[in-house]
């Protein structure tokens, strides 16, 4: 496996096996190893209660609440990308992610992936990005593999995309005449609907020379990613109800608040 040189392959494209590829394997755990408490003890976030505790936008007041719990109908009634994006980035200025100097950034632009001595891209569905340090230290991707007919690997595509920010960091480092980093682990989320599932993706400078250089890394590159499996149901409904019900609703937003603290600048 080590003897040739890997495809150059865009970020939208990589799978299992560009994964294996690169001697990277994803680790799945529960949310209560993940963030490490079980999810009825994860802290609610500072949000208005009303998204708690009514089902329906006819039923709030808060016009804002109204077009959360609207935009979360939309979503689960079309699946479509464009409403997931809307939806993911609204969440996410709800919940405070975007701190001082962070904005939101949906359709993002492509960031150079350097990947078997060419240049391609990768491109998220949502980042946020700090500009005090002009890095993405969030990536969202929508899961759409769960519609008929598409094999895309949500997966792939957020460590391709971390691995692109992380050179593209370093990149903007360098050329500031500052220290570039060795490691850094990317909080990402990749989301079927309304309902997520949160990684953390740690990325090195080792692994992003192996993967310009299109070899297969000495060391295994092991990514965590969390399973909501604390959600009601079979996970077809799981994913079918999202954050309609209010008890998945709670669950998720206590995940939400909690993977905050993996947020860290570049």
């Amino acid at each position: 496996m080590a003897d040739h040189q890997r495809p150059a392959i865009s970020g939208y494209k990589w799978d299992r096996y560009t994964l294996e590829a690169y001697n990277i394997h994803v680790h799945h755990q529960d949310s209560a190893a993940f963030f490490g408490a079980n999810v009825n003890e994860l802290p609610l976030p500072d949000i208005d209660e009303e998204l708690l505790t009514e089902l329906e936008a006819q039923d709030m007041e808060g016009l804002p609440n109204k077009e959360f719990i609207n935009l979360l109908d939309l979503v689960m009634e079309a699946f479509e990308e464009s409403y997931v994006d809307d939806f993911g980035a609204l969440l996410l200025r709800r919940l405070g992610y975007p701190e001082d100097g962070r904005v939101i950034h949906t359709r993002a632009s492509n960031i150079r992936l350097e990947i078997s001595e060419e240049s391609k891209y990768a491109q998220p569905n949502i980042c946020i990005v700090d500009r005090s340090h002009h890095n993405c230290p969030v990536l969202v991707q929508e899961n759409k593999r769960f519609r008929p007919g598409n094999q895309a690997s949500p997966e792939g595509q957020l460590i391709a995309e971390a691995i692109a920010a992380f050179t593209h960091n370093n990149h903007f480092l360098e050329n500031a005449g500052l220290e570039t980093l060795e490691e850094h682990m990317f909080p990402a989320i990749t989301l079927v609907g309304t309902t997520p599932t949160f990684y953390r993706i740690p990325v090195t400078a080792d692994l992003c020379r192996d993967v310009d250089d299109g070899v297969y890394p000495d060391i295994t590159n092991v990514f965590a990613h969390a399973l909501l499996s604390h959600l009601p149901g079979d996970p077809i409904e799981r994913y079918n109800e999202g954050m309609k019900p209010l008890e998945n609703r709670d669950a998720i937003l206590r995940c939400y608040e909690a993977f905050r603290e993996f947020v860290v600048p570049l």
